[in-house]
């Protein structure tokens, strides 16, 4: 089995429960993660074995007599929960159509310190880091090495390929972690705000 894995971190002025309270209800995700269109599933806590469903809208191009047309199709990802440990670690996997690959995502939270001189970045004087981490694991690899052994005239260019190819996807992977991560702190710390303001307002009866 070989695994590749990318993650990247975010520091939130909110406690980790509040954190992973959102990161663990599903039927949120859509607020964060732009590739989705919807998330089917149960709103709330989940727990291990939790299933979840992710459509995605997929651009088919296709060319005709008469020129080219888009036509968006539905794509239905389904989220197993493998690991749910409240506060510290939510995990689920993603099984690949063809067997070949498969992902494990996952968020790690870890209470912080706010820095002294970034008092004014957190909300209530605690801070959570939130690490959100891919790995894509291709459980057939090692399996068929002794055949790739043997095509290794064949084989070489695709090898070759592989060595662009992948790190060109972990750092897509890297890279799309950091924007969902600056999406989760800005719905998080601006809800927060939104709602320190309405308490503000109503104590003194504006």
């Amino acid at each position: 089995m070989v695994r590749i894995r990318v993650k990247n971190s975010k520091v939130i002025g909110l406690p980790v429960s509040q954190v992973y309270q959102y990161l663990a209800d599903f039927s949120l995700h859509g607020e964060w993660d732009n590739d989705a269109k919807e998330y089917l599933g149960t709103p709330g806590g989940v727990k291990l074995g939790s299933t979840f469903q992710k459509l995605e809208v997929c651009d088919t191009v296709t060319v005709g007599t008469l020129g080219t047309a888009t036509i968006n199709t539905t794509k239905t990802i389904v989220r197993t929960v493998t690991e749910a440990e409240i506060d510290k670690r939510l995990e689920y996997r993603i099984m690949g159509e063809n067997g070949l690959m498969h992902r494990v995502e996952f968020f790690d939270l870890e209470q912080v310190t706010p820095e002294p001189d970034r008092q004014d970045s957190t909300l209530l004087g605690v801070a959570t880091r939130v690490t959100k981490g891919t790995d894509l694991v291709y459980p057939s690899l090692r399996k068929n090495y002794r055949w790739l052994v043997l095509l290794v005239p064949v084989v070489w260019p695709f090898v070759l390929m592989n060595l662009v190819w992948m790190p060109s996807i972990a750092f897509g992977l890297f890279m799309d972690h950091g924007g969902k991560l600056d999406r989760i702190k800005k719905k998080l710390e601006g809800r927060e705000k939104d709602g320190l303001a309405r308490r503000a307002r109503a104590e003194t009866g504006d």
